[in-house]
């Protein structure tokens, strides 16, 4: 399979092929190699977060395919997701993490808006969450409100 080379990543020089089978495997509805997927995102956030290529290529594509409805069917699915995305944003920078999740608050699917607002939640718990821009704010507080009123299960207070 062409998974197992993108996890033993030892040379810059493979890293454009591993970020192009990435997001080519992004796009499978293979719950399981999804998680593989975040994994490998995760690594590359922290093992090779200087390249270009990682803020370039890599990290668009991860927020693009990965986070809509289907991927967070799956609890076990939703919470790699949310869990790749946070460390994503600690090392590639929060503001720009929080403006790509901030439409998945105004989702009529319950999970995604579910999802977000977790994995935002996660993003500003963090340390060092200041900096974030007054538009940003206002953006992130009209979403969460949005949000907290298309509650419809008592699953859903994770906003709160």
């Amino acid at each position: 399979s062409n998974i197992i080379p993108i996890l033993k990543l030892d040379m810059t020089g493979s890293v454009p092929m591993a970020i192009s089978i990435a997001i080519r495997e992004f796009q499978s509805t293979d719950d399981d190699l999804l998680r593989v997927m975040f994994t490998f995102v995760c690594r590359c956030c922290s093992d090779l977060s200087p390249l270009p290529a990682i803020k370039e290529e890599l990290i668009p594509n991860f927020f693009r395919y990965c986070w809509n409805r289907r991927t967070v069917l799956d609890k076990r699915t939703a919470r790699s997701l949310v869990e790749c995305t946070i460390e994503v944003a600690k090392i590639h920078g929060r503001p720009d993490a929080l403006a790509k999740l901030i439409p998945h608050l105004k989702d009529d699917a319950e999970s995604l808006r579910n999802a977000a607002s977790e994995t935002i939640k996660g993003i500003l718990g963090a340390e060092e969450s200041g900096n974030i821009p007054e538009k940003l704010e206002d953006s992130l507080v009209d979403g969460l409100m949005f949000c907290f009123n298309a509650l419809s299960s008592q699953d859903s207070l994770i906003v709160i």
